[in-house]
């Protein structure tokens, strides 16, 4: 038999009296305020910070070669993916109205490009040059006509995809750049090409974003950044 509507669907909720109901259902309120906080304030928080660390990964190894005057062992393939992948997630952030993307990535424009020339300058190799060249060229071209498409764009969805789905390729494409010297570093026994500071900052950093966007249910920002968790496990094998 059913119980009456009136009644308690269980025997305890009989000993609560309302004062402790309503104590119940502030602890509730404030338990998911909680958990708000920390997931879309204080993680992304976190993950600004952590992302700018990333970026500043590269740049002793990149001083040290400038002071040097040669590449040496730096591994240059990462620095056009870099300025690339910052130009992407930031035109992302502006478009989802998201500062945590904007201020995680536009200082690593400046960074990367600055990488970048750096290499370019310092490379005595012409194929590493003109390698160079090339990725730097066919990125701007490929981001500033989706850039300018987006703009065009009145459907908002359909902005978010033309910058996002390019912009996910490219950074599990930066995530990946270390691994151009994976048959030196097996070969000869030796992982000094791999920059260590960058690694892990990005083990890290994909943590935290993978985090956030899953709680926050942006896809792209949780499936980018979980891939680039195993890229980055990966090259710590190494």
């Amino acid at each position: 038999a059913c119980l009456p509507a009136c009644l308690p669907a269980r025997p305890s909720q009989l000993l609560l009296v309302p004062e402790a109901a309503d104590r119940n259902g502030d602890e509730g309120k404030m338990d998911a305020e909680t958990v708000q906080l920390l997931t879309k304030v204080v993680a992304p928080g976190v993950g600004v910070l952590l992302t700018n660390l990333l970026f500043l990964g590269p740049l002793p190894a990149v001083l040290r070669a400038r002071k040097q005057g040669s590449l040496g062992v730096l591994n240059p393939d990462l620095f056009p993916w870099v300025v690339a992948n910052c130009i992407g997630s930031t035109s992302y952030g502006f478009v989802r109205d998201d500062l945590f993307l904007v201020f995680s990535n536009i200082g690593g424009i400046y960074l990367g490009l600055l990488y970048l020339l750096s290499a370019y300058r310092l490379t005595s190799s012409p194929q590493v040059a003109g390698r160079l060249e090339t990725q730097t060229l066919a990125l701007a071209l490929v981001f500033g006509g989706l850039d300018v498409g987006a703009l065009r764009m009145t459907d908002r969805a359909v902005r978010e995809a033309m910058i996002v789905l390019p912009t996910v390729v490219v950074t599990l494409c930066m995530y990946a750049s270390p691994l151009t010297t994976m048959m030196h570093v097996v070969r000869e026994r030796d992982s000094a090409s791999i920059n260590r500071a960058f690694l892990a900052m990005q083990l890290a950093n994909c943590l935290m974003w993978f985090t956030y966007g899953l709680f926050t249910d942006d896809l792209a920002v949780a499936v980018a950044n979980v891939c680039g968790l195993a890229l980055g496990l990966a090259q710590a094998a190494l």
